[in-house]
């Protein structure tokens, strides 16, 4: 190598910087984790999300806009105008927050209305007090860590930006709705188990590690997947587009 070619080499290092080298390695050339093969010993994720005995939400009636249903007595008009926002089939403690919900998701073009009030109705039930004993708070069951010192976890705005930005990571970050669900309830390894790209063994050691009791949560995760999905199409299915 003559000196020119030297003297270019020790500008150009400094001029790129280690920060660039280092998401150019990222980009091109870190080796992707490779997806998990279904097999006896290793089912698929949809095999075993369909094999999950999980009792769905309890959903309030579809309620078709019919010229009966519009004459009903039992339809509040209040939540007859909330349906602009959310879909019928959530219960009424949700409808209540159907207009909050559409200023809650109108920053993310990842997430639609009835998705997040599936969540909530799944997390809460609209009980913005809401407490689980793991230690979510609030309408969307966010946890303590992510809230500054001044915040409170039961303001429903603030709850609900925490819940929405942190579902938007997700829903970018991974291929499908399930894995997103998955990183959201059960953390960025579950995610990576839904999206096929570890075992469940190793789902498992890492529920072990942190305290947990393996079998429970992963159960618990896929309870939440197929429960939320569910209400989430359902609600689709009803909207009137």
């Amino acid at each position: 190598m003559d000196s020119h070619t030297r003297t270019k080499g020790r500008i150009l290092v400094p001029l790129f910087g280690a920060a660039t080298i280092f998401m150019a390695y990222q980009t091109f050339f870190k080796p992707q984790p490779k997806p998990v093969h279904a097999n006896e010993n290793n089912p698929g994720i949809e095999q075993v999300i369909q094999n999950t005995q999980t009792p769905l939400p309890t959903l309030t009636p579809i309620l078709v806009p019919t010229k009966q249903a519009e004459e009903s007595k039992s339809l509040d008009s209040e939540v007859k105008e909330n349906y602009k926002y959310i879909s019928p089939v959530f219960m009424g403690d949700v409808q209540k927050w159907a207009e909050d919900i559409d200023g809650w998701t109108s920053p993310y073009d990842t997430i639609d209305n009835n998705l997040s009030a599936s969540i909530m109705q799944w997390e809460s039930g609209g009980d913005k007090w809401a407490k689980s004993k793991g230690g979510a708070l609030g309408l969307y069951q966010v946890m303590l860590r992510w809230f500054d010192e001044d915040e409170s976890p039961y303001d429903p705005d603030t709850n609900a930006a925490k819940a929405m930005w942190l579902l938007d990571l997700s829903l970018k970050k991974y291929p499908t709705l399930r894995a997103a669900l998955a990183d959201y309830n059960g953390g960025y390894k579950a995610a990576e188990w839904v999206s096929g790209w570890i075992t469940r063994e190793e789902l498992a050691e890492y529920y072990k590690e942190g305290g947990l009791n393996p079998d429970e949560k992963i159960d618990q995760v896929l309870r939440y997947i197929k429960g939320v999905t569910a209400l989430y199409y359902r609600a689709e299915a009803t909207l009137d587009r």
